[in-house]
């Protein structure tokens, strides 16, 4: 009996199926992880008309001043590929001292028992890396006149300091204004720079599994993440 043939057409459209692109291939082969200073951040994007959310946020937005220690850095690109951070110590502090691709925080906001709370984090490449964040607690996103009612600012150990309400010195517009010092931030009268922001639902959902995955940091928790923004809201909570 012949040997049954395949038709050609056949064939031909198998191997199209099992080959994969330029593309596929280099997504199979991507590092999960990629040089802090590689780490493309996100474009701020504009806020929508219709998100009221969005502009307090960006209305918000802390300046940040480096006292020492690593720069802020973006800590995620949007195929989901994580910052590494600094092999060895560096006292100069020039091995971190900023970007070239440029720079990132991250928001998260939410209504809070009575109050709209907006968190703001940085991710610090160090030999071990650093998350640090700001809560700014508002009155009301969707007011004409909206009000700082409080400050929050986090330290390396877990613990908060608050300003209820903020000293007017270390507030600039609407910004406040707070210093990274000794991997933990404080308010301070000393003005910094901005940076752009990006809130969570404006991340790709390949960096949102990252930043929710403790392991991305080497245990270092991501503070705005699914797990543990509520969580830390709680911790933090400065009105009696």
């Amino acid at each position: 009996m012949p040997e049954e043939q395949l038709d050609p057409t056949i064939q031909d459209s198998l191997q199209e199926e099992v080959t994969p692109t330029p593309e596929e291939r280099d997504e199979s082969t991507a590092s999960p992880t990629l040089p802090f200073d590689k780490v493309e951040p996100f474009e701020m994007p504009e806020p929508s008309e219709s998100t009221i959310t969005e502009k307090a946020a960006i209305k918000f937005s802390p300046k940040l001043n480096i006292v020492n220690g690593c720069h802020a850095y973006p800590a995620v690109n949007e195929d989901g590929q994580v910052s590494e951070w600094l092999k060895k110590a560096d006292a100069t502090g020039k091995a971190c001292s900023g970007s070239k691709l440029g720079t990132q925080v991250y928001g998260r906001s939410a209504w809070f028992g009575r109050v709209w709370a907006i968190m703001y984090a940085w991710y610090f490449p160090d030999v071990t890396p650093d998350w640090e964040h700001v809560i700014v607690w508002t009155n009301n996103p969707n007011v004409t006149n909206q009000v700082i009612l409080a400050v929050t600012t986090s330290d390396s150990t877990g613990g908060y300091a608050s300003q209820v309400p903020p000293d007017a010195s270390m507030i600039e517009g609407k910004s406040v204004k707070v210093s990274y010092n000794n991997n933990a931030l404080e308010s301070t009268t000393e003005l910094g720079d901005s940076q752009n922001l990006i809130l969570w639902h404006q991340l790709t959902a390949d960096a949102q599994e990252a930043l929710n995955d403790d392991q991305s940091f080497g245990g270092v928790q991501v503070p705005v993440n699914d797990d543990y923004f509520l969580l830390n809201l709680g911790k933090a909570w400065p009105f009696k």
